[in-house]
C-alpha cells in the first residue's frame, strides 16, 4: 500500500519546478494517502479509518490470520 497508484499523484511529481521548489510541493507528495476506495463524502472515509479497514480483509483473505 505505499506505492503511489493515482495518476494525480504521478502528475504532481513530475509537474514539480525542481528549480524554484516550495515546501508545499514535498508536502503534497508526502502526505499521499493509499486508499483502495475513496467514498465521495470524507465523513464516510471514516476519519482514514477504511483504509485500515481494507487491509485487515486483504490480509484476512490472504489467510494470514
Amino acid at each position: 500500500m505505499c506505492i503511489p497508484t493515482t495518476a494525480e499523484w504521478w502528475n504532481n511529481l513530475v509537474t514539480i519546478n525542481w528549480f524554484h521548489l516550495h515546501y508545499r510541493d514535498l508536502y503534497d507528495i508526502a502526505r499521499f494517502s493509499p486508499s483502495i476506495y475513496k467514498f465521495q463524502t470524507p465523513a464516510y472515509n471514516l476519519l482514514g479509518y477504511i483504509d485500515w479497514v481494507e487491509a485487515l480483509v486483504i490480509d484476512y483473505g490472504r489467510g494470514r490470520w
